[in-house]
């Protein structure tokens, strides 16, 4: 996987077991977290299955964000 993104967002990777806990705001777990970025690269490793990439500016809602994201790699 690679993104590109902007303006301190945050973007995580997760199951969907992690995201239902995610939606109803408990502690999740997640496969890639970015903490507050503006450009991030990274390479995650995943088994077969349903992930969801949720991306995050909760901790700023008076802030417009702008997200790019290129994913690669399926097989």
């Amino acid at each position: 996987f690679e993104q590109l993104l902007g303006d301190n967002i945050m973007a995580y990777i997760m199951d969907k077991e992690d995201f239902l806990l995610y939606q109803n705001g408990d502690k999740f777990r997640t496969y890639y977290s970015s903490g507050k970025v503006e450009y991030d690269t990274f390479d995650v490793r995943l088994n077969p299955g349903q992930y969801y990439v949720v991306f995050s500016n909760t901790y700023s809602s008076f802030s417009t964000k702008t997200v790019q994201i290129k994913i690669s790699g399926f097989c």
